[in-house]
This record gives C-alpha cells, structure tokens and sequence, in this order.
C-alpha cells in the first residue's frame, strides 16, 4: 500500500492532521509522521525520528508515496541561517529523495508571508497577487515553492499558503490573547484596526487531506476561513469567550505585518473542494474546550 509521508509530524499542523488521517480510518502502518522531535499535543503519536536534512530521508519514502511537507522553521527575527537551511535546503533534499524513490506528489505547507511585502495588495489576496516577501522567512518560502516548480513535470506538486492559524498548540494571537486573560493579565495588540483572516486549524487539516488526494495538481492554493475581522474585534471575542474585560495594550505594528490582509478562497473552493467549516468564534470555543480539557487554561 501506498503511504502518506508527514514531515514535522511532532508540530501544530502536523499533529493535527496525522489524528484527523486516523479519525478518517487509515491505518498507522501507511502513516508516516517523520520529525526531530515528539509530539507536544499528542505524545500518543510515536514520532519516527528523522532529520529533514539527512539523505536517511529517503529510506521512509517508497514509490508511490504522497509526502505532506510541513516541516519548516516559522520564527521571524530569529536565526535565519539555520531557518534557511530547515526551509530551503530541507526542501531540497526532500525532493531529491521524493524523485529518487518515485513518490506521487508533494503537498506544501506555504505561507501568506510570501505577500507581505507588496505594497500593492488589495484584500482579499488571490493567487495571483505576485509575491514579495518582507522576511528571510517569507522569501525562504518562496525558494521553497520554487524548488518544487522545477521538478514538476517528474515530482508532482500542491502548495498551500496558509493563512493566519489558530488553535490548541498554536503560537498565534490568539493563544496569546486567551493565554493572558486566563491569568487577568493585558495582552499586546500590534496595530488594533488592521484587518485580517484567521483560519482555525481543523480548517487547515481539511485543506491538508484534500489536497493530498485532488487530482488537480501542480497548482497553488491560499486556504483561509473566507471571513475577517480587525484584530481588536478578534480580541473581543476572546473577551467574551473568557468572560473577562481587561484593557490591551496597544503598540504599533511591527515591521513585517500587512496593514490589511485576507484572502480570496474560490480557488481551493472550487478545485480542492474545500469549505471552511469553523466560523471564529465556534472555533475559539472549540480550542478552549480543548485547552481546558488538557488542564492548559
């Protein structure tokens, strides 16, 4: 039988997705959740450990095989060089091995931060806003992105470029936001009336699932909620949901986030089959029921 190869399976998204593969009835012997580290969320998960740079990569990989590839270094100001070389180099190694075995397709965990930079967007973001990156993270997924346009025609390929995520394990606002209120303290809110899209994480595993089995390929995809707020109303929410009133405190945004930004789905709606499912709040609601299921809040 034909596998599904998960990189960063120990992750936010990775974890995530590999319960949802088991919810849907695969079997664990054609799941394979590669990663350097355990699985914070589900330590049930047994991580096999593989380093995304180690040519060792290719002894899980077998023809026929699809590979999600969430494996990335996400942190912005941090070091870039070894983000660089997770990201980039992994991405490369990765498809060498991919081609090298005869795997089916790649499925791509991209990023809205690809667009940040251009000064010309216009929500809601479609896919054919050109790119400019205003981080090494950004432009790092970009190289990534294009190292998969190169093997094309041999190594099919689907990049998603996900939007703002949120949920139990993320590091987003708004774990930030519900972490603070649950100890009465203030949050900090970059900006306050910029408006942008968060898309809960089971939204994302959905998109995920999808595109590992579309046969729409070598396309590109940007999956958000197909909704947005300004992040001082999504603030509220949290409020509301917490029942708590504490006052943020409001500092101006920082260097790398777009004034305004959210996308256009119709894309990923039509070719994916993709619907959103989880509106925010019933997705807040759902992170904390998870959260304080597991004694985290």
């Amino acid at each position: 039988m034909c596998k599904i190869i998960i990189t960063g399976a120990g992750g936010f998204i990775g974890s995530h997705t590999y319960k949802e593969l088991l919810r849907l009835g695969h079997p664990k012997s054609e799941i394979v959740p590669l990663d350097i580290r355990d699985s914070v969320l589900f330590p049930e998960i047994k991580i096999i450990k593989c380093d995304i740079l180690s040519p060792e990569l290719a002894n899980y990989i077998e023809k026929g095989d699809k590979i999600l590839h969430l494996c990335a270094i996400p942190v912005i100001g941090g070091d870039n060089k070894k983000m660089f070389r997770i990201n980039v180099e992994g991405q490369i190694n990765l498809a060498e091995c991919a081609l090298a075995k005869g795997a089916e397709r790649i499925v791509f965990s991209s990023s809205g931060a690809v667009y940040f930079g251009n000064q010309e967007i216009y929500p809601p973001v479609d896919e054919n806003t050109p790119t400019q990156p205003n981080t090494y993270y950004g432009f790092s997924k970009v190289v990534a992105e294009n190292v998969l346009k190169m093997h094309q025609n041999e190594l099919p390929f689907i990049i998603l470029r996900y939007g703002y995520i949120y949920g139990r394990g993320s590091k987003d606002a708004i774990s930030l936001f519900l972490n603070a209120l649950s100890e009465n303290k203030s949050s900090i809110i970059f900006g306050g009336h910029q408006i942008i899209e968060k898309v809960y994480v089971k939204d994302v595993v959905q998109a995920n699932i999808l595109a590992l089995n579309t046969s729409s390929m070598n396309e590109i995809y940007n999956i958000g909620s197909g909704t947005s707020l300004s992040i001082y109303q999504i603030y509220e929410i949290c409020e509301s949901l917490m029942n708590r009133r504490i006052e943020p405190i409001i500092e101006r945004l920082r260097t790398w986030d777009p004034k305004s930004f959210w996308y256009n789905i119709n894309k990923a709606v039509k070719n994916l089959g993709y619907s959103p499912k989880w509106t925010l709040t019933e997705g807040i609601k759902d992170m904390l029921r998870e959260k304080r299921k597991k004694g985290e809040i």
